[in-house]
C-alpha cells in the first residue's frame, strides 16, 4: 500500500520498489551538485575509507 502511495506521489510507472540503493545514488548525486566536498560526502554515504569515496565521486 505505502508503495503505491508513493508510485502516485512521485509519478513513478515502475511495478516494484526501487532498491535502496538508487536512493543512495540520487543522494550522492545531488551532494555533488550542491558543491558538496569530498568528505562531507564519505560523512553522508558511511564509506570509512575516503580513497572509496573518491572512487566514485571523482570520475
Amino acid at each position: 500500500m505505502a508503495f503505491t502511495a508513493f508510485n502516485e506521489a512521485y509519478g513513478c510507472r515502475q511495478a516494484y520498489p526501487p532498491p535502496p540503493q538508487g536512493f543512495r545514488h540520487t543522494h550522492t548525486s545531488l551532494l555533488i551538485e550542491a558543491g558538496a566536498g569530498v568528505t562531507e560526502i564519505q560523512e553522508r554515504i558511511g564509506h570509512s575509507d575516503i580513497n572509496t569515496t573518491k572512487t566514485f565521486t571523482l570520475k
